[in-house]
């Protein structure tokens, strides 16, 4: 398609190759979940403040598509070259509880890694969407990945069923909806 596109092509002559009956203009007929993060220079400047507001602070973002959330922040995660390959954040292990939750008031780039430490603990989604703000539908999409990892703690690779594999994720609250926003000049 980009080939194609850099030739001269317009999306609206391009068959998509997926469907072959649609042109690639149209919206994906597969379902698929976005997730942008920024990238925030703290590590290389130890001494800045660490909270977010109004104030432009990061260095640049990265962006993952998944068919889930959950592998779609994995994703993400990984990108970011924090030295982290998920949810987990080596200095929180030292942290008790409620060191954890002084995380959760204000926005920082560490109160993500404090939700999913508060999760492996046992707080609940509601305790920390009550601190937080956060969306239910996103923290239930937290716990779920604190969930399954934990799981992997307790079984072999070799004893893990097809099922357990390929499991989808489950999120018992709404999903908020997608803002487009359309540009009429």
């Amino acid at each position: 398609m980009a080939a194609k596109c850099a030739v001269g092509f317009h999306l609206d002559e391009i068959i998509n190759p997926i469907t072959a009956t649609t042109y690639a203009s149209f919206e994906p007929a597969i379902d698929y979940i976005v997730v942008k993060i920024p990238r925030f220079p703290f590590d290389k400047f130890t001494e800045a403040d660490r909270h977010l507001g109004t104030q432009m602070k990061a260095t640049g973002e990265v962006m993952a598509i998944d068919r889930t959330f959950e592998g779609a922040l994995n994703k993400g995660l990984r990108s970011l070259e924090m030295g982290v390959s998920g949810l987990h954040y080596k200095a929180f292990d030292s942290l008790s509880g409620e060191q954890l939750k002084g995380y959760l008031p204000e926005a920082t780039d560490l109160r993500l890694f404090a939700v999913a430490e508060l999760f492996r603990r046992g707080s609940s989604v509601e305790d920390i969407h009550e601190k937080t703000q956060i969306d239910s539908w996103f923290l239930q999409g937290i716990k779920g990945i604190v969930d399954f990892e934990q799981l992997l703690t307790t079984v072999s690779l070799d004893s893990l069923s097809k099922e357990q594999w390929s499991r989808e994720p489950k999120n018992e609250y709404r999903r908020p909806q997608a803002v487009r926003i359309v540009w009429r000049g």
